[in-house]
């Protein structure tokens, strides 16, 4: 039963586009997940919040399309928000764990899943089940499939050995923070990719008084460049000063 998601996925957030730094492992794990055997066709990232999971996400399924491939994102914080979950069990006279694994029934069909924000499911031993019997199927259906998680594969919140065990069957990957230069880096690309005017001592001062998520800067930049347009001119100093209340 795949249940459609209102979701747009943001065309910018490609694997290009990500700062990898260290991780360009995983840059070349992600292009080539779809010609790996079934058994290894499972790769995991997991890192802090913010560290850029939901774009490599995006990006995974976006190059799967791109490449004429079957493709399907899954945003597990999504299908099984509390009010979601709520609704379906009031509204079915189905034991929980069926009804659990009927919302994850189908989407080994596709050539690539991805299965963004996993760790939702930790610690509720159904959605577990359910998550489990989803891998099992895209494994012997030759699905590969792109997990990302807050958790690494062997958090002690999953609760049910068998997940942990199967999440370590393929690759797994830990994304760590970007550095100073990676964060600049990744900054003036965002900045350039939007065709904004600002400078470079602008988005430095920027990164000075704002906090290391990537996507909370992105918000910034973004409501700098609805005020920038509005007032007809660069985004300054004076102008970020403006917009963070400085």
């Amino acid at each position: 039963m795949q249940l459609p998601l209102p979701l747009a996925l943001p065309s910018k957030q490609t694997l290009d586009s990500f700062i990898f730094e260290d991780n360009l492992l995983l840059k070349d794990a992600l292009l080539q997940i779809n010609t790996l055997s079934s058994k290894n066709a499972l790769l995991m990232v997991h890192g802090a919040h913010h560290s850029g999971k939901t774009h490599l996400a995006t990006a995974a399924y976006q190059h799967a399309i791109s490449q004429s491939i079957s493709a399907y994102y899954l945003d597990l914080s999504l299908l099984f928000a509390p009010e979601i979950l709520t609704a379906y069990q009031a509204s079915s006279d189905i034991h929980s764990e069926t009804l659990m694994s009927d919302m994850l029934a189908g989407y080994e069909a596709h050539a690539l899943l991805v299965v963004d924000n996993m760790h939702v499911v930790a610690g509720n031993k159904d959605l577990e089940i359910a998550l489990f019997d989803l891998i099992n199927r895209c494994i012997e259906s030759a699905c590969a499939m792109v997990l990302t998680s807050a958790l690494g594969p062997a958090h002690h919140d999953f609760c049910l050995p068998d997940l942990r065990s199967r999440l370590t069957w393929g690759q797994v990957y830990h994304i760590h923070p970007l550095t100073d230069d990676g964060l600049l880096q990744a900054v003036t690309s965002y900045v350039q990719t939007k065709g904004l005017n600002m400078q470079m001592n602008a988005i430095s001062y920027l990164l000075k008084f704002s906090t290391r998520d990537f996507s909370s800067i992105q918000r910034v930049i973004d409501e700098l460049d609805k005020v920038s347009l509005s007032h007809q001119q660069a985004i300054t100093i004076p102008l970020i000063k403006k917009v963070l209340h400085i």
